[in-house]
């Protein structure tokens, strides 16, 4: 049977899950909760000889949606000949080019073998970094989502996958090799340089996503006591990994199951483990990694904060991509959004949720536990955008996006998780948030997100509003200076040995702060 995917046609052996038919294609769909039909984010558009809707796609797809031919491929079979659009607005590529980084560069490399690379492996995002070795300048970036990600959104979800189907495990090994490799291929497009050039590489990611990369099983980071295969900081050949490149493959130290070297290099980066007063490094995304540093201590936990932030789980959750609702604002009696690109809105990425999470309660659209008001309990502007019928809050009426009150409730449980990891790191350190000198947010997304309005729904202390710093992709930063600097893979192993890891599992302290961080703060 024949099978087009955006006009490219396939030839396809058996009858089988759309999903799973897709990504052996090669393809990218959406998938945050692993294909188990909850999320109704691997929508594409199908015709042919298909399976009919099943109870989920009629619950989650709009009768526009249903009329335009819109398919959730988890849910759906492929029986016969069909033809499939991808309309997933994740997989987008950024590549640049850079001038030179802003440290002393004193790498030791082989002349013929002059460019390194410097990988940030993420749950959601993988970026690699090709640099001249000789003088650290930058000679391309690339950058995308996650291609595991139809595994699931967040590192349970993958890990689950392997056990569910050992065959998991080498796909999704698979999957994160052919994206570096054709990271890969990208540089030499653009570069016209070769890849037998590329002579050293440091890949740095959680413990889970350097599992799967180096082909090893997770099942022991999912369950007590929490053991992983390694804690890596060591050394192979690319060729073994099957990375296009000539020479050596670094592995960043881990800390722990749950807090990986991209902390590690993170860190190293930021500079936060070196500060000689106490400061706190969180890096807020899907598995909410912290550590708090000292004089005399170095601690580190993992609050499994989930997706939220990153999309997943909120109805019209979308990455950071074109169209993407990132802003919003109360001004002059209304609500006011911004969109990445100022494109027509297709959705709502993390730091929009966080801001419209902020505006509701500011606007008083919902109280400080977190419920959606009905009009007639509501006052002010805020009346006009609140749909009692839907229980939510509309952000932009012309598509129809909207906080829902199951979207207030996935912020809730991230942001209290993320609260509750700084309390309980204050309390085993001994101290308190007046003694805390700087607030260090790092990721991606961190560098996007309005410092006021993750205050304002208690995500961040408010009392260190005016000490946080940006550091934007410091485990990506760390990755850099590892692959630069001749001390560099020393002084990650050193702050790996020196960090202490505190287990939040069953956590008296923890798990009393996650219940009373779960409200939102009062409103000002």
């Amino acid at each position: 049977m024949k099978l087009a995917i955006d006009d490219k046609e396939y030839e396809q052996s058996a009858q089988g899950n759309l999903l799973s038919i897709l990504l052996e294609a090669g393809a990218f769909v959406d998938a945050p909760c692993g294909g188990k039909g909850r999320c109704g984010k691997c929508r594409v558009i199908a015709a042919g000889a298909l399976s009919p809707l099943t109870d989920a796609e009629r619950k989650l797809l709009s009768p526009a949606e249903l009329a335009a031919n819109t398919r959730l491929a988890c849910e759906t079979v492929l029986l016969g000949d069909a033809r499939v659009q991808i309309i997933s607005h994740a997989d987008i590529d950024v590549c640049a080019q850079g001038d030179a980084v802003d440290f002393e560069v004193t790498a030791e490399f082989d002349a013929a073998q002059n460019v390194g690379m410097a990988v940030d492996i993420g749950t959601t995002t993988v970026v690699a970094y090709f640099h001249e070795l000789a003088t650290g300048r930058l000679l391309y970036t690339a950058s995308g989502i996650n291609g595991q990600r139809v595994y699931g959104a967040d590192v349970i979800s993958r890990i689950g996958a392997c056990i569910e189907n050992s065959e998991n495990l080498a796909a999704q090994q698979k999957i994160m090799v052919s994206q570096l490799n054709r990271y890969i291929a990208d540089f030499e497009r653009v570069t016209g340089a070769s890849a037998n050039r590329i002579g050293q590489a440091v890949i740095v990611a959680n413990t889970t996503m350097q599992h799967l990369l180096c082909g090893l099983d997770p099942a022991g980071i999912a369950s007590a006591p929490f053991t992983p295969k390694s804690l890596f900081g060591y050394e192979q050949n690319g060729a073994e990994l099957g990375i296009n490149i000539s020479g050596t493959v670094y592995h960043a130290p881990s800390i722990s199951a749950y807090v990986g070297a991209d902390i590690t290099a993170g860190l190293y980066a930021s500079g936060a483990a070196y500060d000689d007063r106490p400061a706190l490094f969180i890096d807020i995304g899907t598995n909410g990694e912290m550590a708090l540093a000292s004089k005399d201590r170095l601690v580190c936990c993992s609050t499994a904060a989930g997706p939220a932030f990153e999309g997943a789980h909120i109805k019209y959750g979308v990455g950071g991509v074109a169209g993407a609702i990132e802003k919003v604002t109360c001004q002059e009696n209304a609500l006011h959004i911004e969109t990445i690109g100022g494109l027509p809105p297709i959705g709502i990425c993390g730091s929009g949720i966080i801001d419209a999470a902020a505006a509701a309660l500011q606007a008083g659209g919902m109280d400080d536990t977190g419920r959606i008001l009905d009009t007639d309990e509501a006052e002010g502007f805020i009346v006009h955008y609140i749909d009692d019928d839907e229980g939510e809050i509309v952000l932009d009426k012309a598509s129809g996006i909207s906080l829902t009150q199951q979207d207030v409730r996935e912020i809730q449980l991230a942001k209290a998780a993320i609260a509750a990891g700084v309390n309980t790191l204050l309390h085993e350190s001994g101290l308190t948030l007046k003694e805390i000198d700087k607030l260090y947010i790092a990721g991606g997304f961190g560098a996007h997100i309005n410092k006021a309005s993750a205050c304002a729904i208690g995500l961040l202390p408010a009392a260190l509003l005016d000490k946080i710093v940006f550091v934007g992709n410091a485990a990506g930063m760390g990755a850099q200076r590892a692959l630069l600097t001749a001390d560099g893979k020393a002084r990650l192993r050193a702050l790996a040995d020196r960090a202490q890891y505190l287990e939040l599992s069953g956590h008296a302290f923890f798990q009393d702060s996650y219940i009373e961080e779960m409200m939102f703060p009062e409103r000002q």
